[in-house]
């Protein structure tokens, strides 16, 4: 995930603005935490790698 400062992202002047039209910071931002989240859990070694694989679905599902 990258971060850049807020206002340059609503301005317009970052170099990576992945947001489909209409979507807001807010929900931008917190979809990139909730991947960010899904892929730490795909790599944990806690439980089966479906069991793991599931809890990242259901994290990605989160996602407005």
């Amino acid at each position: 995930m990258t971060l850049i400062d807020k206002t340059c992202w609503e301005r317009g002047c970052a170099c990576h603005d992945d947001r489909v039209d209409g979507e807001t910071v807010e929900v931008a931002l917190r979809n990139d935490v909730l991947e960010e989240v899904a892929r730490e859990f795909e790599k944990m070694k806690v439980f089966e790698a479906d069991t793991m694989a599931s809890i990242a679905i259901n994290i990605r599902n989160m996602k407005t």
